[in-house]
C-alpha cells in the first residue's frame, strides 16, 4: 500500500470511529452497519466478485454445453446418428479444397435405398425407420478410417472417402 493510501486509510478508518461514537448520542440503530472500516469494504467487494465470478463461470459452462447441444443438432440427422447433409456440404467443401492442394484422392459415393417408400407404405413408419437405422449402422461400419457417411436425405446416403 502505498504512502497516500495508507493516509486515506487512516483517514477513513478515523472518521468511522467517530461517527460510531455520534451513532450513540444521537440514538442511531446501533444494528445498521453504518459505518465500517476500508479493509472491510473491500473483504465484501472481494467476497462479492468472488461469488459473481463463481456464477459467471456456472453459466459460461452451461452456454457452452448448450452450443455443442445445438451444433450437435444441427449437423447431426437423429434418425440415424449420422453426419447430415449440412455437415455433408461442409465436409466437400473442405475435401474439395485439400483435394486440389494435395492431389490425393477423393471419391464420393452415393447410396439409395431402392423401393423405400413401399417399406414405409407396407410395413409402416417405425420399420421404414428402424431399415434406415440399421443401413447406416451397416454403411458406417463398413467405411475407413478415411471415410464418413451421411444422411444426405430421405432414404439416400453419401459418403466422402478421402485419400482412396
Amino acid at each position: 500500500m502505498g504512502e497516500g493510501e495508507e493516509e486515506f486509510h487512516d483517514t477513513f478508518n478515523a472518521i468511522c470511529k467517530e461517527f460510531r461514537e455520534y451513532e450513540s448520542l444521537f440514538d442511531v440503530d446501533g444494528s445498521v452497519d453504518s459505518c465500517v472500516s476500508i479493509e472491510e469494504l473491500e473483504q465484501r467487494e472481494k467476497d462479492a466478485m468472488f461469488k459473481l465470478s463463481l456464477g459467471l463461470e456456472t453459466e459460461l459452462q452451461k452456454v457452452s454445453e448448450e452450443k455443442e447441444e445445438l451444433k450437435s443438432s444441427v449437423l447431426n440427422d437423429s434418425l440415424t446418428g449420422l453426419k447430415n447433409r449440412t455437415a455433408y456440404d461442409i465436409k466437400l467443401r473442405s475435401a474439395l479444397d485439400y483435394h486440389q492442394r494435395k492431389r490425393n484422392g477423393l471419391s464420393l459415393v452415393f447410396i439409395d435405398v431402392d423401393h423405400f417408400k413401399s417399406v414405409n407404405d407396407t410395413l409402416g413408419h417405425a420399420v421404414g425407420d428402424a431399415v434406415l437405422r440399421q443401413v447406416a449402422e451397416t454403411l458406417h461400419a463398413t467405411l475407413r478410417k478415411h471415410g464418413t457417411v451421411y444422411r444426405y436425405g430421405g432414404e439416400e446416403f453419401a459418403a466422402i472417402l478421402t485419400d482412396c
